[in-house]
């Protein structure tokens, strides 16, 4: 049996070859591969962890591969972006201590410390999932009117529903029928 530092030697020679050695289609495959291990991962990890200078580094990365793709938004808008970021330091310095510190992203459960998400997902996963009806928005109304309305002061009557539920000790679970059996077992009583 091999050793393992002999089995990696083996690998590593493989991937060369696939790269280097063989047809332009493994070749691109493997770039893509190269890819998705060093950038995108770190992306990942980034919003997962709420490091920023692995963040930068990863989207530093990532803006040659959008030109090589021919991914124009990503490219025109990615390239201001990192010269911002990068900057923060001369322009906001308390905003890049407070990136620093991780509050690019939150925590949710303080039991997963791998768990962070970026902030504009954490919107959707609680407000946003809070304030949906069993039927989601599309079967609540087609009328674009009452939809604009109803985003508008879904926030509010979630703080209200919140607010009533804390003072008469129900538990809320907005989205499914758990919620409407805990409200009508309260008006029953």
């Amino acid at each position: 049996m091999p050793s393992t530092a002999l089995s990696d030697d083996y690998v590593r020679e493989f991937l060369n070859h696939l790269r280097q050695n063989n047809s332009e289609l493994s070749a691109f495959w493997m770039s893509y591969v190269d890819m998705v291990e060093g950038i995108v991962l770190g992306l990942l990890r980034v919003s997962r962890e709420g490091g920023w200078d692995l963040h930068l580094h990863s989207i530093q990365m990532m803006i040659p591969w959008c030109f090589a793709h021919d991914k124009v938004n990503y490219s025109r808008y990615l390239t201001p972006y990192f010269a911002q970021m990068t900057n923060l330091s001369n322009k906001n310095p308390e905003v890049q201590k407070a990136f620093k510190e991780g509050t690019s992203s939150v925590q949710l459960a303080s039991s997963n410390p791998f768990g962070r998400i970026p902030v504009d997902q954490t919107t959707e996963v609680t407000v946003n999932k809070n304030t949906q009806n069993p039927g989601r928005t599309t079967s609540f109304s087609l009328k674009h009117a009452t939809v604009q309305r109803y985003y508008l002061t879904a926030e509010y009557i979630l703080k209200c529903i919140s607010w009533a539920a804390k003072k008469h000790g129900t538990r809320i679970q907005l989205g499914n029928a758990a919620y409407r059996a805990s409200v009508i077992k309260n008006k029953e009583r």
